[in-house]
């Protein structure tokens, strides 16, 4: 029995909860949300990685350049106040790792 034929028979016989429908617009908009996300290969260019200074260094890359053909996006900070505000300030990165151990939030 097809979905659209079960939910017709449900109407008609009034067996539709309340529920029924959040399911079914929760499944849709999950399905939506995840449709461009899949399928879609890793560049370098589309990463970014805020880091400290020195691990921006070639060397480190090496197995990621050859994976995905270049080195990503890298801005780089100081200690680890700098990076704590420029991240809690609305800075946008893929992937960061500053320690807070040192901070105070």
């Amino acid at each position: 029995m097809s979905i659209k034929n079960e939910l017709v028979e449900r109407l008609a016989e009034r067996r539709l909860t309340r529920r029924d429908p959040h399911r079914w617009l929760a499944a849709a908009g999950l399905g939506l949300a995840v449709v461009p996300v899949m399928g879609r290969a890793a560049r370098a260019a589309d990463l970014t990685y805020y880091t400290w200074s020195g691990y921006d260094l070639p060397e480190f890359m090496s197995a990621y350049v050859e994976k995905h053909g270049g080195t990503p996006e890298m801005p780089i900070f100081g200690d680890e106040r700098e990076a704590l505000t420029k991240l809690q300030s609305g800075f946008q990165v893929d992937l960061a790792h500053p320690c807070n151990n040192r901070v105070s939030i």
